[in-house]
């Protein structure tokens, strides 16, 4: 299970996906045979964005767009020294309290080359009056700034332990060939992982092996994958691979199927072939082909399986580790004026036989004054007789935003009581501003009365900016009440403050919960930012126990609690930075501060208030332990 996690974190892999749906024993058969699997493969990305270290070091930068910025900037650049870089961040001080004016715990100290890259990192723990290294992380690049070598080393009573990457590149290639993977032992670093890569002339992953070792020594295969594209950068082929013991290599992996794509002149899919892994080779499973209509919509897709004792593609063979006969099948789809599916149609077709009917989903869409839209979709198959019946029914309703105000969701029961209301949702926007109001959760009795009650109401407010100011919830009844009655659950409280852009940061969260009559406070969050100071403009070690804010604006400090059986557990994050130097890559380890041994008092929201002020207070004392006060 190590080997599997590290290899998903560390070095990721081709993304996979099928098509698949369970369900219920009356309608097990429509949905077994509705729904044909095709393993939808997408490329992966180039490996300079997935494992490449220059990609998860990268900061984010500022602009006047926040948002179009958190998804769409992120830059690392390994250029000389921009005049634009004023400070730099230095070092991260951890408190066990609200604020920076009592004792540390912890420090992080950073050290960055010229080009405003990481290279060392020194982690220290307080013991008594004096700082004790516990951690350490270096960076080593080449000479045209690529990651070569990361190393992470954590200190303790009598021991050492930590992991190394190492990066090989092809010449002036930006992309990794090779991957290792080092952990200590015994003092020693020996190898742990490998991965693998080739590229095509564009850039493209044609291939990725995975190897582990047992011993620290002796590395063996795990899984390979293989691909190529076309002219347009499309996958043509893709095949996955597993190592097999036994032989000493890699055969054909015996749960993932192999691919070949192939496309119209627009790039659209025209046609898939898949194969399994048999006897040693690659060979035939299934054939699917699309058609569109006038709009280039998708309108059918035929999937055609081959039979091994006929050799044919009329199906009726029996493939995979649990016996599931393939039978030829067609989808086809019957759209509206806007392009809307208002029917999908699956037909199946048994060996020797004609096409039937097995499934059916129709839309009816109903299009309202006030841009609201409304969807019935009901979906029959076979339930209990020769003919379709309805199993399921959902209703939608959307709104002018295209945001969803209502649904509805029916199922099929049993004989008796046919398609039964299950659970339904309601919830109001401002059509006018589309802001969001409030929400009602409902479920519904199973019995004959099936009675509607209340689940969970949550209510959305607004400060005199327009922000959110809180999610308030409320919590329904017992389920057979016939009117809901809504009692306090929890609220979660935001305040903001604002950029030098004039854009809303949300600066503080507090979340109480509401127990034997009283607001308990249990989590919260607040932050002090420098909004005059771009944050692309400091140098920033890409720190990962800091709130997003971080890649954003110029942090100061960030502070979160959270209250547990009568205890508060407390962290803040106090940031210091020093106007930039580029002659300078010393540690500058902050000032710290003098301890504080008077009592703590804070507020039933968590926030440090006057030894004399009233109400219910909860006390720390300078040992750190945990009360509550009335006054």
């Amino acid at each position: 299970m190590k080997r599997l996690f590290l290899f998903s974190i560390m070095l990721g892999c081709f993304s996979l996906a099928s098509f698949a749906q369970g369900a219920s024993a009356k309608v097990g058969k429509v949905y077994n045979d509705r729904i044909q699997v095709r393993e939808v493969v997408t490329p992966r990305f180039k490996l300079r964005d997935k494992v490449d270290a220059d990609s998860w070091m990268k900061p984010f930068y500022h602009s006047e767009n926040p948002e179009e910025e958190r998804f769409g900037a992120e830059k690392w650049n390994p250029a000389p020294v921009r005049d634009g870089w004023s400070e730099r961040l230095d070092s991260v001080l951890y408190f066990n309290a609200q604020g920076s004016a009592g004792n540390p715990v912890e420090k992080h100290a950073f050290q960055y080359d010229e080009q405003g890259r990481p290279l060392h990192r020194s982690c220290y723990s307080i013991s008594g009056s004096e700082w004790g290294l516990y951690g350490e992380d270096d960076f080593e690049y080449d000479e045209l700034g690529r990651v070569v070598r990361q190393s992470s080393l954590t200190f303790g009573a009598g021991y050492t332990d930590g992991y190394k990457y190492e990066y090989l590149y092809e010449g002036s290639n930006t992309s990794c060939s090779e991957a290792n993977y080092y952990c200590l032992s015994g003092g020693e670093w020996v190898i742990a992982q490998k991965a693998v890569y080739t590229y095509d002339a564009q850039g493209n992953t044609t291939s990725q092996a995975l190897y582990y070792s047992d011993d620290g020594i002796n590395l063996v295969g795990f899984e390979k994958e293989t691909a190529s594209y076309n002219a347009m950068g499309l996958m043509d082929t893709y095949y996955p691979y597993d190592w097999d013991f036994s032989l000493n290599d890699w055969v054909g992996s015996a749960i993932k199927h192999g691919q070949n794509f192939y496309y119209r002149a627009d790039g659209q899919d025209d046609w898939v072939e898949t194969f399994v892994w048999e006897n040693g080779q690659w060979s035939n499973y299934c054939r699917e082909f699309y058609s569109y209509d006038d709009h280039d919509l998708l309108s059918r897709i035929e999937y055609n399986y081959w039979n091994r004792e006929h050799q044919d593609w009329l199906g009726g063979d029996v493939f995979g580790p649990n016996g599931f006969v393939e039978y030829n099948s067609i989808y086809e789809y019957v759209r509206d004026d806007m392009g809307r599916a208002t029917s999908e149609v699956n037909s199946v077709c048994e060996r020797d036989a004609e096409y039937v009917v097995n499934y059916m989903l129709t839309r009816d869409f109903t299009d309202l004054d006030n841009g609201h839209v409304i969807n019935e979709e009901k979906e029959y198959g076979w339930i209990n007789s020769n003919e379709l019946e309805l199993y399921s029914h959902d209703t939608y309703e959307t709104n002018a935003y295209d945001f969803e105000v209502h649904y509805l969701h029916r199922y099929y029961m049993d004989d008796a009581h046919g398609v039964r209301n299950m659970h339904e949702m309601v919830r109001d926007y401002d059509d006018a501003t589309g802001c969001y109001n409030w929400t009602y959760f409902y479920a519904y009795t199973l019995d004959a009365a099936n009675i509607r009650y209340g689940l969970n109401y949550e209510t959305c407010l607004y400060d005199e900016d327009g922000n959110i100011s809180h999610y308030h919830h409320m919590k329904g009844t017992d389920a057979y009440y016939t009117d809901t009655v809504w009692y306090e659950d929890d609220d979660y409280a935001f305040s903001y403050m604002y950029d030098a852009y004039g854009n809303p940061v949300k600066v503080s969260t507090e979340a109480t919960r509401y127990e034997n009559g009283n607001w308990v406070p249990f989590y919260g969050f607040s932050g002090r930012y420098d909004f005059s100071v771009n944050v692309e403009d400091c140098m920033l070690w890409p720190l990962e126990d800091l709130s997003e804010n971080f890649n954003y604006y110029k942090t100061l400090e960030e502070y979160n609690y959270s209250i547990y059986d009568g205890y508060v557990y407390e962290t803040t994050e106090a940031l210091y930075y020093s106007k930039y130097d580029p002659t300078s890559v010393s540690e500058n380890d902050a000032e710290k501060p003098q301890p504080v041994g008077e009592l703590q008092y804070y507020d039933v929201l968590g926030r440090r208030v006057n030894a004399d002020a009233h109400g219910l207070i909860i006390v720390r004392d300078a040992e750190g332990n945990v009360y509550k006060l009335n006054k």
